[in-house]
């Protein structure tokens, strides 16, 4: 695949400087540059085709949105893009606070990785180096890629035809080359996702061909230039459904992580926590909890802190209870022992009945509003309600809409719906 350069910070066609001419792309930067473009397509952009885009309007920016329908939507748009074989990794968190939804991923691709992160897809590795000045960009034959030494790059930069102060960018690693009173030149290195401002430092000499200052985006093995990875959570799993009324002692959580080590790391209300890289459950006591609660990992380097965060909820809540009972109407201890009953937090159910004789139940928190009930596909008005004040088996007491059918019935296997 081949398609034309564009700037990945303005959006505008790459031209050269010598005489304006368009720059093609391909391989696994056009990959990374079409994923860049379907994420930041927003559904209805395009005249031609409003079916074309990103439902963000109607989907992700709204109020209490979704995060599995998100990443649905927005693995099915990755999948989707030309190239793209598989999703390696993919995170998506919301914050409520700031009410900003934060996307990551890694895809695998017919010419390798390309990882996405702060708005914009890069190659792992590619074999493309571009200068810029001026907002236009000039691609030049000299290849690297992470791990380089300094003294290879150097070299590769030194012989292009170029005057100091142009920009150049390896393996999406920016370089500008400063000139200096004696031979040779010094370098100063960013990395392109954060738009980094460059700076010169140490002073170039006949024996020192310059220099890499690390920084937020890559660090130094000896002279050997490496890529910084932000540590990252690529999953965080655990916390519980319970009952209202109960009390959870102790928490369950596993995640997973990517990237390097973090040297910092925190977890709501958990004193001294240094977070385990390691697979696996880790477990936490010392807890009262009766209300939703909010587990936050976080997790960062000495460079960016934190660098990652993620989120999961101890939730309380009530049971949905239905079944059959002779009586007429039904104490708060008569709906707690229906037969059958289960944890949730909505009145839309479909349901199995059977009568064996009596009449049919159905009661949930009041919270959740009035129902309208079908049965057997129709809407059936005749079920009568009342309100009952229920204390479940935990302890909590709550107003009950309770439903009760007009008849007896010895039917079996009836579909209800609450609607």
């Amino acid at each position: 695949m081949k398609d034309l350069l564009l700037n990945p910070v303005t959006g505008d066609l790459a031209v050269t400087l010598q005489d304006a001419d368009l720059v093609s792309v391909s391989g696994a930067d056009e990959v990374a540059q079409q994923l860049t473009i379907r994420l930041r397509f927003f559904l209805g952009e395009c005249i031609f085709d409003p079916s074309k885009g990103v439902n963000y309007f109607g989907k992700i920016f709204i109020a209490n949105p979704n995060i599995a329908s998100i990443s649905t939507i927005l693995k099915n748009t990755i999948l989707a893009t030309d190239g793209v074989r598989d999703i390696l990794t993919f995170d998506v968190s919301f914050d409520k606070k700031t009410r900003k939804t934060t996307v990551s991923f890694s895809v695998d691709t017919v010419y390798g990785v390309v990882n996405y992160n702060n708005g914009l897809a890069v190659p792992v590795a590619s074999s493309t180096v571009y200068s810029t000045e001026g907002g236009h960009t000039t691609p030049h034959p000299v290849s690297l890629k992470e791990g380089a030494s300094l003294n290879d790059t150097l070299l590769a930069l030194s012989g292009l035809d170029d005057e100091a102060g142009f920009l150049y960018e390896i393996d999406h690693i920016h370089f500008v080359k400063y000139p200096f009173a004696g031979n040779g030149s010094a370098l100063s290195v960013s990395h392109s996702d954060h738009n980094h401002e460059a700076t010169a430092f140490p002073t170039a000499s006949p024996t020192v061909k310059g220099g890499i200052k690390t920084g937020s985006d890559f660090t130094m093995s000896g002279e050997t230039l490496q890529l910084r990875h932000a540590p990252l959570i690529v999953s965080l799993s655990g916390g519980s459904v319970n009952e209202k009324g109960q009390t959870v002692s102790s928490a369950s959580l596993s995640w997973t992580l990517s990237g390097d080590t973090p040297t910092h790391s925190s977890l709501t209300d958990v004193s001294g926590f240094d977070v385990n890289t390691a697979g696996g459950v880790h477990n936490f006591t010392g807890f009262s909890i009766t209300t939703d609660k909010t587990y936050i990992l976080t997790i960062g380097d000495d460079v960016e802190n934190p660098s990652s965060t993620a989120s999961v909820v101890e939730h309380f809540t009530q049971k949905m209870y239905y079944g059959n009972n002779a009586t007429s109407s039904l104490t708060s201890a008569q709906v707690v022992a229906l037969a059958n009953k289960f944890l949730t937090d909505s009145r839309l159910q479909t349901l199995s009945l059977s009568g064996g004789g009596n009449y049919l139940y159905i009661a949930y928190p009041s919270d959740y509003g009035l129902a309208d009930i079908w049965v057997g596909g129709l809407r059936d008005t005749s079920w009568i309600q009342t309100t009952v004040s229920v204390t479940n088996v935990s302890g909590a007491t709550e107003d009950f809409y309770v439903y009760r059918s007009v008849n007896k019935t010895s039917g079996a296997g009836i579909s209800v719906e609450v609607k």
